[in-house]
């Protein structure tokens, strides 16, 4: 007795699997695909905010510079207005700063140290810094002091 097998698969000559093996294979492609992209985008905006920080230090750098500019070159007498400034031409021409005339608020402030009433008159101004190479910019206000006065008798700086 001879037993025969009957391929139940082959319908007219064909086999019906074969289409679920291309869908399959779609499928994990398109699955492959959307975790490369998901890779990129991530990398992508990794770069990007590690950019973003660099030009955020460097700007901060530069107003940092303006702050000690402004307190070196700063007359009471004649005040000035600070254009923007590289702070390093030759190594790296983008930071710069600038800061705009130092004005009086009219508040005095009381020293500890000295005698009573010796008081200080309140100038302030805000310090730009900024890094057009990444297009980032960073302010920093300051107030600074006159030269301790004695209150009553004299106002203004010495």
């Amino acid at each position: 007795m001879r037993l025969t097998f009957i391929n139940k698969a082959k319908i007219n000559g064909k086999n019906p699997e074969g289409g679920f093996v291309l869908i399959a294979a779609i499928m994990g492609i398109m699955i492959l695909l959307a975790v490369g992209f998901l890779a990129l985008s991530i990398s992508s905006s990794d770069l990007r905010i590690a950019g973003r920080l660099v030009g955020e230090r460097k700007a901060f750098s530069a107003a940092e510079s303006g702050v000690n500019e402004v307190l070196r070159q700063y007359d009471f007498y004649n005040p000035g207005n600070i254009s923007w400034t590289k702070v390093d031409p030759l190594r790296d021409p983008n930071p710069e700063f600038s800061a705009p005339t130092p004005s009086a608020t009219g508040n005095t402030i009381n020293l500890e140290g000295y005698s009573f009433g010796t008081v200080s008159q309140e100038i302030k101004t805000t310090v730009t810094g900024r890094d057009s190479s990444y297009g980032s910019q960073v302010r920093i206000s300051i107030g600074v002091a006159t030269k301790p006065a004695p209150g009553g008798t004299e106002q203004g700086p010495f």
